[in-house]
């Protein structure tokens, strides 16, 4: 099923021809494909007072005559990254000064603007970039050469495979919606 969505106008589409989606996109629990129901958003709070719409969630209705399991599903903008505080901008940013050989610190400060944060989300996100790999390696379906200039072993085999996934990629800011894979864990 399509997960990530490039504007809130083509999430609604989606969201409101539910009953005539293929078989394809049926309930992973319980294999239905007509239960579907439009359950809401998804907010992000962007500060005490406003928040900001970055997904829709979907029920997989078991009300009235719907037969389904009840289970819901989130389905979300593409320019969001599911369950983290920062956007998917912020990642490309702080992967992209790796490629320019900045520093892990120095990375995650230049990406996220100020320095009144310790870099430890910085390993957060490179370990779950790492998790990762092996479905973008496959996505690829070509092998990428470990960099040597890279003290760890892990920005070593890391980062040439995002280098190929992002020179593949014509929009960066699109790169979810295209591969329909969250870039985090």
């Amino acid at each position: 099923m399509q997960v990530f969505f490039s504007s809130l106008f083509e999430l609604e589409s989606f969201s409101h021809r539910l009953k005539s989606i293929p078989q394809s996109n049926a309930c992973q629990f319980c294999l239905k494909n007509c239960e579907w129901v439009s359950h809401g958003y998804v907010y992000k709070q962007l500060n005490y007072q406003f928040r900001a719409i970055v997904g829709k969630r979907i029920l997989c209705s078991n009300r009235g005559s719907h037969l389904g399991c009840g289970r819901t599903r989130q389905l979300y903008l593409d320019v969001v990254l599911p369950h983290k505080h920062y956007p998917l901008q912020t990642l490309l940013a702080f992967v992209i000064a790796l490629f320019d050989g900045l520093p892990i610190s120095k990375a995650w400060h230049g990406a996220v603007g100020h320095h009144r944060t310790e870099p430890r989300q910085a390993w957060r996100w490179l370990n779950s970039l790492m998790s990762k790999l092996a479905n973008i390696r496959s996505l690829l379906q070509r092998t990428c050469q470990p960099c040597s200039p890279f003290n760890s072993r892990r920005l070593a085999l890391l980062l040439p495979t995002l280098q190929a996934l992002f020179a593949s990629q014509p929009h960066l800011q699109r790169i979810q919606s295209r591969l329909q894979m969250s870039l985090l864990a």
